[in-house]
């Protein structure tokens, strides 16, 4: 059913689950299901195999599913989400080029958000603006292809030395942050 379409707008609805079989809108390019009732982002979405655009604003994601899935299409993505320890399942899906995160609230527990970024990851792009990092975790490094990363509008206050081995990055954004030091190891 609707194998031809190409882009699809549902927003401002009342949907709060959406199943896709297997052979159903096969050809979408452009899922907008902006504000609806969704908590969490489930397999059945990267399951379309054109999607490029998915529009999720005004949902506050709550739980990402945990499924390992590729694609040769990337996608671009934002969500917001509840607090950051929601993060860390979305690396399953090596599908996303360019990432960006909003938190609505604080997380105070121990989490490792790049616990599950695979070694090939496809990621060049990621901003975690005011997601309330008071530092940057080491594993970020497993971004290999990352070009920009943005943690803006944070609490980050000692900024370590995490960057070092990642040849990629060419932009980095820490403003409205609460650093009061720059290592020398930076700038050399």
């Amino acid at each position: 059913m609707f194998n031809n379409l190409l882009e699809l707008y549902l927003e401002c609805s009342k949907i709060s689950e959406l199943s896709i079989f297997d052979n159903t809108l096969q050809n979408l390019e452009t899922l907008n299901l902006s504000n609806n009732n969704f908590s969490k982002l489930d397999r059945n979405i990267f399951q379309l195999k054109h999607l490029k655009n998915l529009l999720v604003f005004g949902i506050i994601f709550t739980e990402i599913e945990k499924f390992p899935h590729e694609r040769d299409d990337l996608i671009s993505l934002t969500l917001t989400l509840k607090d950051i320890s929601v993060l860390s399942n979305i690396f399953w899906f090596n599908c996303i080029n360019m990432l960006t995160v909003c938190c609505i609230d604080r997380f105070d527990g121990e989490i490792d958000i790049f616990e599950y970024v695979p070694t090939n990851s496809q990621i060049k792009y990621l901003s975690l603006y005011k997601c309330f990092l008071t530092s940057i975790p080491r594993d970020i490094s497993k971004l290999i292809n990352l070009e920009t990363f943005n943690a803006g509008g944070n609490e980050i206050i000692i900024l370590d030395n995490v960057f070092t081995n990642m040849t990629s990055l060419k932009s980095l954004g820490l403003s409205f942050n609460q650093i009061t030091n720059i290592d020398e190891v930076y700038l050399i």
